[in-house]
C-alpha cells in the first residue's frame, strides 16, 4: 500500500535531518491514501491505518521504503496537528509549493519512525531528539494551522516555532491555512504551560526544557510576536512581488498577495494591532477590487474587514460608513438572509452601540436576531452570541430585568449545547453576574463571579486575561459590599500578574494600578494610593 516499489528499506542509512519528501510525490501519495482511507482521514489515522502497517515487519521509517530518488535533503519543514484531515493538510502545502514540485518537505510521520520497539526504543526518541536539528536545516517552517487552531495548542507545533524562530527569526516561519480560524481567541488564551501533547512524557520534558531556556511566559509572548512577524513578511513580499509584476498583469501573483494580506489582516485583528489590520485590509480590498471587481464577496469582505480595523481604533463613524456600504452591496450581491450580510449587520450594531445608540443598536440587533434564528437556528453559537450583544445592548439602556432574563436564558443554552466549562458558558455567566450587581445584588453577585473566577482558572489557567478580569471584576464587587481589605489583595494578585503577562505599560495593567488605588483611598492609604497614581 503507497507509491513505493519495495518493503525492503533502501534509505535507512540516512539520518533524520536528510528525510525529506518530494512534493510531487507526497501530492501522488495523497491521493493513495484517499483512495484507501477516504477524503476525512486524519493525518493520525494515516499514521495508525497506513504508515505502521506499510512498516512494521521491518519495523522501519516510511521514508526507507520509498524510492530514493523522492527523499532527500528538507527545503521545508512542516509543523502540523495530527487531528487535522490529511487531505486537507497536503493541499494547503502543495498550494503554497505549485511551483516547486521538486522541493523536499520534511513530513514526521514519513521521517520518525512510528513503529513501538520493543527492544529499540531508543530509535524513535534518538529521531526526535533531532528535530531542533531538522527545524534548523530547513529553510522554512511551513505552520499549517487548522480551521479550529489545534496548532497553536500542541506543545510539539509550539516547540517547533520556538526552534524556527530561536535559528531563523520570524522571517523562518510561514502560516499555511485553508481556513482562518478565530485567532483572537487563541491568541488570548495562547499558554505554552497548558499545551497538550499525545504522551503526557513529552509534554513535561518540553516544558523543562523551554523553562530551562526562555521561560513559559515569554515564549508564549514570543510565539504570538513571531507569527504577526511571520504574517507580515509575507504579506511585504508578496506585495513587492505584485508591484514587480504589475506591468504584466500577473493576475497569479496578486492574488496570492491578496491572500497574503488577508491572512496579515485576520493576524493582526488577533494580535490588537488595528493599524496594520486596516493596512493589510486596504491592501487586500484594492488588489480584490483590481482581480475580482467591486461587488465580488471577497472585495466585500476586505471592505468588512477595513471597518472592523476602523472600529477597533475608535474611528466609529467611518467604520460604520464602510459597513453600511458592505450592507448594502452584500443584501445586492449575496442577498439579505446570506450568513456574510448577517454578520456585517451584527458588526454594524457593534459600532452603533460604541457611539452611544444603544437603542438603534438593539433594533438592529433584533433583525439580526431574527434572521439567525431563521437561518441558523435557536441553539447556534453565531445565534447566542446574538443575543450576548442583544443583551448588552439593553443592559446600557438600564433595561436591566429584561437582560437579566435574557443572560438567564444564554447560560442555559450554552450550559446544554456547550457544556457549564465551555470558555463562552463562563463568559455569558460573567455577563449575568455583572448585571445582577448593576441591579443592586451585590452578594448575589459576589457569589457568582467567584464560580466563574474558579471557572477561568481550571479550564483558561491562572494567567488568561479573562481570568484577570474575572478577578478584577470579584474586586470590585467586594469593594461595593465594603470588603476593601479582600478586594485589595485580589486587586495586588491581578497587578502583579499582568505585569508579568501584558506587561508594565499595557492599558489593563494601568487600569489595574487605578482601580488598586481607588481601593487603597477607600482604606485611607492615602500616600501609597497617590504614589501608584503617579506611576
Amino acid at each position: 500500500m503507497g507509491l513505493h516499489s519495495k518493503v525492503t528499506p533502501v534509505n535507512e542509512d540516512r539520518p533524520v535531518t536528510e528525510c525529506g519528501i518530494r512534493v510531487s510525490w507526497l501530492c501522488s501519495w495523497a491521493k493513495v491514501v484517499e483512495q484507501d482511507l477516504g477524503p476525512d482521514a486524519t493525518t493520525g489515522e494515516v499514521c495508525a491505518q497506513l504508515v505502521i502497517p506499510s512498516t512494521s515487519s521491518k519495523r522501519c521509517r516510511y521514508v526507507d521504503i520509498i524510492e530514493p530518488e523522492n527523499v532527500g535533503s528538507p527545503h521545508y519543514f512542516i509543523s502540523h496537528t495530527w487531528s487535522w484531515r490529511f487531505a486537507m493538510l497536503v493541499e494547503v502545502v502543495a498550494q503554497r509549493l505549485q511551483h516547486e514540485p521538486d522541493s523536499f518537505v520534511w513530513l514526521d510521520i514519513c521521517a520518525i519512525n512510528q513503529n513501538k520497539y520493543e527492544d529499540k526504543g531508543e530509535l524513535q526518541l534518538d529521531d526526535i531528539s533531532h528535530l531542533a536539528s531538522v527545524v534548523r536545516k530547513a529553510k522554512t517552517t511551513l505552520f499549517c494551522l487548522d480551521e479550529e487552531g489545534k496548532t497553536l495548542t500542541r506543545i510539539w507545533c509550539l516547540f517547533e516555532i520556538w526552534h524556527t524562530v530561536k535559528a531563523k527569526g520570524p522571517a523562518g516561519l510561514e502560516i499555511l491555512a485553508y481556513k482562518m480560524p478565530d485567532l483572537k481567541q487563541l491568541f488570548e488564551g495562547l499558554d505554552v504551560s497548558r499545551a497538550a501533547a499525545s504522551l503526557e512524557s513529552d509534554r513535561v520534558r518540553i516544558l523543562a526544557e523551554i523553562a530551562a531556556d526562555i521561560g513559559h511566559t515569554q515564549l508564549s509572548l514570543g510565539i504570538k510576536e513571531a507569527l504577526v512577524a511571520s504574517a507580515e513578511h509575507e504579506a511585504q513580499q508578496a506585495l513587492s512581488l505584485d508591484a514587480s509584476t504589475s506591468a504584466a498583469h500577473d493576475d497569479a501573483t496578486a492574488l496570492r498577495a491578496a491572500k497574503a494580506c488577508n491572512k496579515a489582516t485576520n493576524v493582526m485583528l488577533a494580535a490588537g494591532k488595528y493599524n496594520m489590520a486596516e493596512k493589510y485590509s486596504s491592501k487586500q480590498y484594492a488588489l480584490y477590487g483590481r482581480l475580482l471587481g467591486p461587488e465580488h464577496p471577497d472585495t466585500l469582505e476586505s471592505k468588512h474587514f477595513i471597518a472592523l480595523s476602523l472600529n477597533f481604533q475608535g474611528k466609529h463613524a467611518e467604520a460604520e460608513g464602510k459597513l453600511r456600504q458592505v450592507i448594502e452591496l452584500q443584501q445586492k450581491v449575496l442577498g439579505p438572509e446570506h450568513f456574510l450580510t448577517i454578520r456585517s449587520m451584527s458588526n454594524l450594531a457593534v459600532t452603533m452601540g460604541e457611539q452611544g445608540r444603544h437603542a438603534e443598536a438593539e433594533g438592529v440587533q433584533r433583525q439580526v436576531l431574527e434572521l439567525m434564528q431563521k437561518t441558523l437556528g435557536y441553539e447556534h453559537p453565531d445565534t447566542l452570541a446574538c443575543m450576548v450583544g442583544l443583551a448588552a445592548s439593553l443592559g446600557r439602556q438600564g433595561k436591566l430585568t429584561e437582560a437579566e432574563a435574557m443572560e438567564q436564558q444564554l447560560l442555559t443554552s450554552r450550559q446544554k449545547v456547550l457544556g457549564p466549562e465551555h470558555p463562552d458558558t463562563i463568559s455569558i455567566m460573567s455577563n449575568l453576574a455583572r448585571t445582577v450587581g448593576q441591579q443592586g445584588r451585590h452578594d448575589r453577585a459576589g457569589v457568582m463571579q467567584q464560580q466563574v473566577l474558579e471557572l477561568m482558572q481550571k479550564v483558561l489557567g491562572p494567567e488568561h486575561p479573562s481570568t484577570l478580569t474575572g478577578m478584577n471584576n470579584l474586586a470590585g464587587t467586594l469593594g461595593q459590599l465594603g470588603k476593601f481589605s479582600e478586594a485589595e489583595a485580589i486587586q495586588r494578585q491581578v497587578l502583579e500578574l499582568q505585569q508579568k503577562v501584558q506587561g508594565v505599560e499595557h492599558p489593563l495593567t494601568l487600569l489595574s494600578m487605578s482601580n488598586l488605588a481607588s481601593t487603597l483611598h477607600q482604606q485611607g492609604k492615602f500616600v501609597e494610593a497617590e504614589t501608584m497614581q503617579r506611576q
